[in-house]
């Protein structure tokens, strides 16, 4: 904390400098989920009525209609694969996804009691606000002077900080010392008239003094930082947030048609497959009946590199429209499970016990003008939720880039619209769940606004600009909170000087644990030479042991590809036509190589090229250690209805031969392009 409190710095010795120097510290970037963040700067939450997207004060719902791209757009949008290559063009239908512009589009109505004299806008209207730090204190300023001096009331007052994004229990306190002042000031002007009324609220505010002067900035708010360095988390906002919310909203386009039995089970095996390869860059977890019951961040990741291979099958699974039938008997002697599909098929509320969920039935049933209707089912076509599986793993796969450059972040921007402009024309097709306010003749807002990680995809690209790579700015693994339940065992109590134990403590740990590491990779018959695999061109050595699979035989590997299950391998050189799997017992490795004899075939932007397994191929592991390791593969199979495998394996002058996918540990996929294979990342459309 010593660092932390100026800028003079506490001295240290340093060697290279050869004498003392002067260190402090400053705030770089604090990484805090959205409610923690919103919380600690007074910020309403994302569900707030003028707080959607972080940073940024307006009344999302009120023009969400203008904020998509209009079908001009989008066929500009979908035209180019990044938004260098495109033309700025102003459009008088929609903003295109810039939630910044400087339209009308985006003019909202204030809220009730809102100052008159704040409405500059002939319109009478207001746009959105960026918020900060220096807009959040000349908003209290001005409504607690404006209380005070009588020009405005505490419900003005409130409406302003409102759409300043202020938090309600902000607003209280800011209102009531602000009243509270105006009152005293009021008794002030009169004592002599009110002498009795003026000594109790002195001794009131002898009490507490701060209940009469205008409420204190939060430290946050007067440190010198600004609001911008409380950063959207990638871990927290795209995994947690958007690739969790979007399976879920795929999940009911498949309930309503009737898909979603026949894709779990289509799908059973496939994550837990992946999951058997142990891989530290791709946890998988079981995908069983739609629950993620355990899933953390990095599962999320995981299937955030599967997506358009997990979602290959949706095309394959039939429409069963689940007919409505009305259950059987009085509904006085229905059933729990009854009543609820009763309420559930009207899209009505369906939990609680069984009392309250009889009474509920029996009130819908008697209401004036008969029971609510059978809820819809969604439209759209299969193609709508691939292409949204597709453009989520393009914008996934280019927001998780590890150097940026212009031509990087406006790619984010680019496949950012693309995804969420694909993702609005499903949610349209599906039917909003049943909201707990609702006003007459007006439509539910969309997705993206209520689930307020959608519209915060929009800040990335301005955080990818100050920041860099976002992934530097990852809360995962032993980064943010996380690192407590690794220091936590090394804690031994708050005896003088415990910090510096601590960190002694932990460093200690860190320098035995590769002491092990070494020693282990010793132990198993690695040449010392092998770390001389890691080198600045490479991405890894052969100790590490969760970048890759080391399988128990030649039998086991040839046994996964017959049967069509994902393979790790690891690439040795620039040469991507030939990909090598590590046998556990002996330093052979076998490879599995390109069939330029088959055509190759392209399913969601993945790219299925005919593999085979040479007959007798294998290579000694201390030759390849002389290579440098290019890459972690997965191989993925292709999920089909067996028409295009069967064909390969009819061939006469096949051997083993079976369509495979190739995505690698750093978010690239295997394409074709002009007659040579190499890794890209994945760009929608």
């Amino acid at each position: 904390m010593e660092l932390l409190r100026g800028k003079e710095g506490t001295l240290f010795y340093s060697k290279r400098h050869g004498g003392m120097v002067r260190v402090y510290l400053e705030l770089f970037a604090s990484l805090q989920d959205q409610p923690e963040r919103r919380s600690a700067n007074y910020i309403m939450l994302g569900g707030g009525k003028y707080s959607a997207q972080w940073g940024l004060a307006a009344d999302f719902a009120s023009f969400a209609l203008g904020v998509p791209s209009c079908t001009e757009c989008s066929r500009r949008l979908f035209a180019v694969k990044s938004s260098v290559h495109s033309l700025h063009f102003s459009c008088n239908n929609c903003v295109n996804w810039d939630t910044c512009a400087s339209s009308g589009l985006l003019d909202f109505s204030p809220p009730p009691n809102y100052p008159i004299s704040e409405l500059v806008q002939p319109s009478k209207k207001l746009r959105p606000l960026r918020i900060t730090y220096d807009s959040l204190r000349e908003a209290v300023e001005k409504s607690h002077e404006k209380i005070v001096s009588g020009s405005w009331t505490a419900d003005n007052a409130n409406a302003y900080l409102w759409v300043h994004g202020i938090n309600i229990e902000a607003r209280k306190e800011i209102l009531e010392a602000a009243t509270n002042e105006r009152s005293f000031n009021a008794l002030f002007n009169e004592q002599d008239s009110r002498r009795e009324e003026f000594d109790a609220i002195c001794r009131l505010k002898e009490q507490d003094p701060n209940l009469y002067k205008r409420w204190e900035f939060p430290a946050l708010w007067s440190r010198g930082t600004q609001l911008s360095q409380h950063v959207d988390v990638i871990m927290h906002l795209v995994f947690l947030g958007v690739v969790r919310a979007t399976i879920k909203r795929i999940e009911d386009w498949m309930k309503s048609k009737g898909k979603f039995e026949g894709f779990v089970k289509y799908v059973r095996g496939k994550l837990e497959s992946v999951q058997s390869l142990g891989l530290g860059w791709c946890k998988a977890l079981p995908y069983t009946t739609g629950n993620f019951g355990g899933w953390v961040s990095e599962n999320y990741l995981a299937l955030a590199r599967l997506l358009p291979w997990f979602y290959s099958s949706v095309p394959l699974i039939n429409d069963v429209p689940p007919p409505y039938v009305e259950p059987l008997g009085p509904p006085k002697n229905w059933t729990v499970k009854q009543n609820k599909y009763w309420l559930s098929s009207r899209s009505l509320p369906s939990s609680g016990l069984a009392k309250v969920l009889k009474a509920r039935v029996t009130s819908y049933m008697n209401q004036d003008g008969g029971p609510p209707p059978i809820a819809n089912v969604a439209t759209g076509t299969a193609a709508d939720v691939t292409e949204v599986a597709r453009s989520l793993w393009c914008m996934v796969c280019n927001v998780m880039v590890k150097e940026v450059s212009d031509y990087e972040i406006e790619t984010v921007r680019h496949q950012i619209k693309c995804f969420l402009s694909v993702f609005d024309v499903l949610d349209n097709h599906i039917p909003k769940k049943k909201v707990k306010k609702k006003i007459a003749n007006v439509p539910p807002p969309p997705t993206w606004v209520t689930s307020y990680n959608y519209v915060c995809l929009l800040n990335l690209p301005d955080i990818m600009k100050e920041y860099g790579p976002l992934p530097n700015l990852w809360e995962g693994g032993g980064q943010g909170e996380k690192v407590l339940t690794k220091l936590k065992p090394l804690h031994h109590g708050y005896r003088i000087g415990w910090q510096k134990h601590l960190l002694s403590n932990a460093l200690d740990a860190m320098a035995l644990d590769r002491v092990i590491k070494t020693n282990s990779a010793a132990m198993e018959g690695m040449e010392a030479t092998t770390t001389s695999c890691l080198t600045e061109t490479g991405v890894g050595s052969w100790d590490n042991k969760s970048d890759y699979k080391r399988y128990k035989s030649k039998a086991a590997i040839r046994n996964a590809f017959r049967k069509g299950q994902p393979i790790s391998a690891i690439l040795l050189s620039d040469s991507c036509d030939t990909f090598w799997v590590c046998i556990s017992n002996t330093k052979e490795m076998i490879p599995i190589q390109v069939n330029t004899d088959f055509p190759d075939q392209i399913c969601l932007g993945l790219q299925f090229f005919p593999m085979t397994i040479p007959p007798s191929t294998t290579l000694g592991r201390d030759r390849a250690c002389s290579d440098v390791i290019m890459g972690y593969c997965i191989l993925l199979p292709l999920i089909d209805d067996g028409a295009m495998t069967s064909s390969l394996q009819g061939s006469p002058a096949n051997h083993l031969t079976r369509l495979f996918a190739v995505i690698d540990s750093k978010w690239q996929s295997l394409h074709a392009v002009n007659n040579n294979r190499i890794f890209q990342r994945p760009l929608f459309p």
